[in-house]
């Protein structure tokens, strides 16, 4: 069975700290969650990477139950635990958008 994947994107890395806006970044800042397709579903504002899934999803029953009335079986994952890049995703978000608005 297929399940849809759903992304915690970090902040961007910026400044003098970091390099590269990858959607990589670890530290305090606003993740979001985004499906496959590119659309933000949730975001959050969080001290770091590691209590983002918890902010955004584990500690929210409702919005779990939302995706599984919306998507089914779904998938959890960081960017850059498989092969997705922030690019894609933007890629992807301007796709749907410029297809279906802002809906």
């Amino acid at each position: 069975m297929n399940r849809i994947k759903l992304y915690i994107v970090g902040p961007p890395k910026l400044g003098r700290k970091y390099e590269v806006d990858d959607g990589l970044g670890k530290g305090k800042g606003i993740y979001c969650l985004i499906a496959e397709t590119g659309e933000e579903l949730y975001n959050c504002y969080c001290s770091d990477i590691k209590f983002a899934k918890n902010d955004l999803l584990d500690s929210k029953p409702e919005r779990k139950q939302n995706l599984r009335n919306r998507f089914g079986n779904y998938q959890v994952l960081y960017l850059g635990d498989d092969e997705m890049t922030f690019e894609e995703l933007a890629r992807l978000d301007l796709e749907r958008f410029e297809k279906d608005g802002a809906n």
